[in-house]
């Protein structure tokens, strides 16, 4: 990895763990579903220009995001989750999953709910 590429996933993943760390004090989440969508949306929002989050490996350890450059996400899913092979439904979406649930949950808590529902007080 480039230096200045891993300087940018590394600063990335501290704001990511500052936000999340921040949202849990003030709103404490006990549903594990809506703790990961909070975490995988603050995720998104805190990502390096012209990366992508893993939702698969994401799922795996939710407290450190996969952070990538868009030009290797196929070949990380290839490699990586050979078995994921149902897409989400939404235009410019790439993620990918191995179950419907799954594809169901990204969908409603990525795309349909409102745009900064993880964000405390909304």
């Amino acid at each position: 990895m480039a230096p200045r590429h891993q300087q940018a996933v590394e600063v990335a993943i501290q704001q990511f763990r500052e936000r999340v760390k921040y949202t849990n004090d003030l709103h404490p989440e006990v549903d594990e579903k809506k703790l990961f969508y909070s975490s995988y949306c603050i995720a998104r929002l805190y990502r390096p220009d012209k990366h992508l989050v893993c939702h698969l490996c994401m799922m795996l350890n939710p407290s450190s995001p996969m952070y990538m450059k868009q030009t290797e996400v196929a070949r990380h899913c290839r490699l990586q989750h050979p078995h994921a092979t149902l897409q989400c439904d939404y235009s410019n979406c790439r993620v990918k999953f191995m179950f419907p649930e799954e594809k169901q949950d990204h969908q409603y808590y990525v795309h349909e709910k409102t745009y900064g529902w993880w964000i405390p007080n909304n």
